[in-house]
């Protein structure tokens, strides 16, 4: 048996699993995943959890204790079938390593960063978010910044103070990309980094 591991981050909102499954199946038989990480248990994020698990039986999912309980409730997510962890945990998967990092009320009390160490690539959830759906990546789409500004003053800007912790938390780590949740993906990191902790200051508006 192999020693490598498979970790999907995240799934889809209710309506889309077939789409998602379809993706899945291009990289890996659903059955061969080991781990869902669940960053965030809002359903635009964690929707297709039941979903997922029932393609990939022998996969745990990944939360926070917090997040556990939201699994159980909103999704039915049996206890064997869950595996809680804390911040600063971490899952190898043979030659890739998750980290976890807890960012509470970024915006909701259960939401965690993954950090893939060796690849240096954060999974920020809804943190660097922008509500746009076009481009890959940050340097493919014009303004990309004021995008990131509007979606930090929409959704984060009331959890400033959650947002300074986070930010102090992933200044240790070597991130060479962030890949949030909404909106492309920065393969250039260091500018919105240095523009969330303007923003978290309250400059530049």
């Amino acid at each position: 048996m192999s020693s490598e591991k498979v970790a999907l981050i995240d799934t889809v909102n209710p309506g889309f699993e077939r789409m998602l499954e379809d993706r899945i199946r291009e990289v890996v038989d659903p059955r061969g995943i080991d781990y869902v990480v669940m960053n965030h248990a809002e359903p635009d994020h964690a929707g297709a959890v039941p979903y997922v698990l029932n393609i990939a039986p022998k996969a745990k999912l990944i939360t926070t204790s917090v997040g556990l309980k939201i699994a159980k409730i909103f999704y039915g997510v049996p206890m064997e079938r869950v595996h809680v962890v804390r911040d600063g945990d971490v899952i190898p998967l043979g030659l890739k390593t998750l980290k976890f990092i807890e960012a509470p009320m970024l915006h909701w009390p259960e939401t965690m960063f993954t950090f893939l160490d060796e690849d240096g690539i954060l999974f920020s959830c809804d943190f660097f978010g922008s509500h746009i759906a076009e481009g890959m990546f940050d340097d493919e789409v014009e303004d990309i910044i004021n995008h990131a500004q509007r979606y930090w003053a929409e959704i984060m800007m009331l959890f400033r103070s959650s947002a300074l912790r986070a930010l102090e938390k992933i200044s240790k780590l070597d991130i060479k990309i962030i890949a949030p949740s909404h909106g492309p993906v920065y393969r250039n990191p260091k500018k919105i980094l240095s523009k969330y902790f303007e923003w978290v200051q309250g400059k530049n508006y």
